[in-house]
């Protein structure tokens, strides 16, 4: 599941966005990966809560170049 609020910021706008992955998910390990972050494969690993559930929230500028 993906979560989106947008945000007004001093820099300008961006998107907070939630990626959520099911506790059925077994992985000892996530990371999320994108060219937002240079596809850097281990920059950005998602948190285990409690119940299982894999989570991580980002903010992502809008209207890049």
């Amino acid at each position: 599941m993906i979560q989106k609020e947008f945000i007004e910021a001093d820099a300008g706008p961006i998107a907070r966005v939630t990626f959520i992955l099911p506790s059925s998910m077994w992985a000892d390990t996530i990371y999320l990966v994108g060219d937002f972050y240079g596809w850097n494969h281990s920059s950005h690993p998602f948190q285990h809560g409690r119940q299982g559930v894999w989570t991580i929230t980002v903010d992502l500028e809008l209207n890049r170049s």
